[in-house]
């Protein structure tokens, strides 16, 4: 009989070792992993405030005490309540963060995500969910806060400086479309044409000037090669000038030739071209004329008047002599 029970009680004490030696193993690993979450915890620069289903603190890191500001002796005491009546001070609208702390903890099964204003300024990024078993079963809520003034900073500062970029842009355009409309205003009211031409020689802008000179319209002008409106004769030597200044960029050619009139005429212009085609800002051939009909009419009569003088001076036994009284100069037959 006692060697029976000798080996009862030698059966109990092995059973009871073991359960001893595992239940230190359960302990050791969940030291272990306390440990392990401790230093996960006091090595992001989260803060972490962890509280059960009545409000009171169970877990914290020391990162919270700095961005909050609670002394160390408060937390200690694991009072929820206590701390939001510290931290509340701090803030900027605390009336608004009791009731958004009451709301959340009213609705756990949704997840909360917000920012906090504190009245020095900073601002503070707030996660929050519940704390939840693999059963389901809710064992409180847990609190993160990260403090994002810098970031917050930075980014007011860069949508202070798009806002500052937007208006000198904005300025600036309108500076551009005014001065591109005084500039406009000035082209289209000058008695001069003004033209511009690609590569292949069309035309793609031409002033009004060009019906009050010719009297097509720029209508009738436009997207039309710089030759269609050259009188004939006048063509030849158009193209080789053409050519010139094709081949030299930059440097200014003087042109003189006729243009078609819309009343089957022809006017006498002359002018200026210049090739611009390399100009990034202009990119065309630039060509600036005014219409000098009249001063080769004058210039015409003039010769004509001076060859019957010098006929009529030849064909008399007169004397003919003509004093010029500007240059105090005495002409004869």
């Amino acid at each position: 009989f006692i060697w029976r029970i000798a080996v009862i009680v030698n059966r109990y004490n092995k059973n009871t070792l073991k359960e001893i030696e595992e239940h230190k193993k359960t302990e050791e690993l969940l030291r272990y992993r306390k440990a392990l979450l401790e230093a996960q915890n006091e090595a992001i620069p989260d803060g972490i405030l962890i509280v059960n289903n009545e409000g009171n603190i169970i877990s914290y890191n020391h990162r919270i005490s700095e961005i909050w500001r609670i002394p160390e002796d408060s937390l200690l005491k694991k009072n929820d309540e206590l701390a939001r009546k510290y931290a509340k001070d701090q803030l900027k609208d605390p009336e608004t963060f009791i009731r958004r702390v009451n709301e959340i903890y009213s609705h756990p099964e949704e997840n909360s995500h917000d920012e906090i204003e504190f009245a020095d300024g900073r601002i503070i990024e707030r996660y929050g969910n519940a704390v939840e078993g693999e059963d389901g079963t809710r064992y409180g809520w847990a609190w993160y806060f990260r403090d994002i003034t810098r970031q917050k900073h930075t980014e007011q500062t860069i949508i202070n400086f798009n806002k500052d970029l937007e208006k000198k842009i904005k300025d600036r355009t309108a500076e551009l479309v005014k001065s591109e409309k005084r500039f406009r205003s000035i082209i289209e009211n000058a008695n001069d044409i003004i033209s511009l031409s690609d590569e292949n020689g069309i035309r793609f802008y031409i002033s009004p000037a060009i019906e009050r000179i010719t009297g097509f319209s720029v209508e009738e002008t436009i997207n039309q090669s710089v030759f269609d409106i050259v009188h004939p004769d006048d063509v030849p030597r158009v193209k080789k000038l053409r050519e010139d200044f094709m081949n030299d960029p930059g440097v200014i050619k003087e042109l003189s030739c006729r243009f078609k009139h819309k009343n089957g005429g022809f006017v006498w212009i002359e002018g200026t071209l210049i090739n611009l085609l390399h100009d990034e800002n202009v990119k065309a051939v630039v060509g600036n004329y005014h219409d000098v009909t009249e001063a080769k009419m004058n210039a015409e009569r003039i010769r004509i008047s001076n060859e019957r003088f010098e006929i009529v001076s030849k064909a008399t036994n007169d004397a003919v002599w003509d004093w010029d009284l500007i240059t105090d100069e005495l002409y004869w037959n």
